[in-house]
């Protein structure tokens, strides 16, 4: 019995270390992600790799670090490095607690977000699905649409529509769960319903190019002119040097409103 106690009482001890140990090692590699996101805001992805790379030699149990290295590798077209450091995102997301609660979720997330963009819609399901079971995920939205987005995919209209609406019920205000149930709206030929979502979109996020220019197709098939009109000349404002193209297709729009 005695050994049992002071094999217990060792192993406590060892798990105190570590404990310790990896909150040492996470103020370090903390201020090399930050650095490595400011970057990523930038899209400066070699400068962030090599930040992260140094946070990964630092602390390579921070999950933090592999889940902006997946990002980084993701904008660089390196889906296998991606695959890869999400999952050690989501296998060491625990020895954070509550100093980043809920980024479990936001890696199965984003997990799931390159398996959709591989075509592997039913395993990027599953890891939609378990994101959404943890309480803590303070940005279910995100998952909600993304889900929607793969069921679309599959042609699942009503699974879709399902999504979006959860998407709003978590966050009344995520405009691209507006444009998204209007576009399903629009395929079902409810005009007046989909006019109101875009409205909704153009709404919560004002410089919403894309919704605007459907806003303002779809004012113009009803035969609302002023309306299309000022979601055309929304978007010639919002695209000023026709780096999308979209200020052309506006332009033409109001060129040929009342025709």
């Amino acid at each position: 019995m005695k050994r049992i106690l002071a094999t217990m009482l060792i192993m406590l001890m060892l798990g105190g270390c570590a404990s310790l140990n990896f909150a040492k090692h996470r103020q370090v590699s903390q201020a090399r992600v930050r650095v490595a996101e400011s970057l990523l805001a930038q899209d400066d992805t070699q400068d962030a790799l090599l930040e992260l790379k140094k946070a990964e030699g630092e602390n390579p149990d921070d999950a933090e670090v592999h889940y902006f290295m997946a990002e980084t590798y993701r904008r660089l077209g390196k889906t296998d490095k991606s695959i890869e450091h999400i999952n050690k995102a989501i296998r060491y997301a625990h020895l954070l607690g509550l100093d980043r609660p809920g980024l479990k979720s936001e890696a199965l997330n984003t997990k799931g977000a390159i398996l959709a963009e591989q075509g592997e819609n039913e395993a990027a399901i599953k890891a939609f699905e378990e994101a959404l079971t943890d309480e803590l995920y303070a940005t279910p939205e995100y998952t909600y649409y993304n889900l929607g987005n793969v069921y679309l995919n599959q042609s699942k209209k009503d699974e879709a529509l399902n999504c979006f609406k959860k998407a709003l019920s978590s966050n009344s205000h995520y405009a691209p769960a507006w444009r998204a149930i209007a576009s399903i709206q629009y395929s079902q030929e409810n005009y007046d319903a989909a006019l109101v979502s875009l409205q909704h979109a153009v709404l919560e996020y004002p410089d919403y190019i894309e919704a605007h220019l459907e806003l303002a197709d779809l004012a113009r098939k009803l035969g609302k002119w002023s309306l299309a009109k000022e979601h055309y000349q929304a978007v010639v404002k919002l695209d000023p040097q026709n780096n999308g193209g979209m200020r052309s297709v506006a332009e033409e729009g109001l060129a040929n409103l009342y025709e």
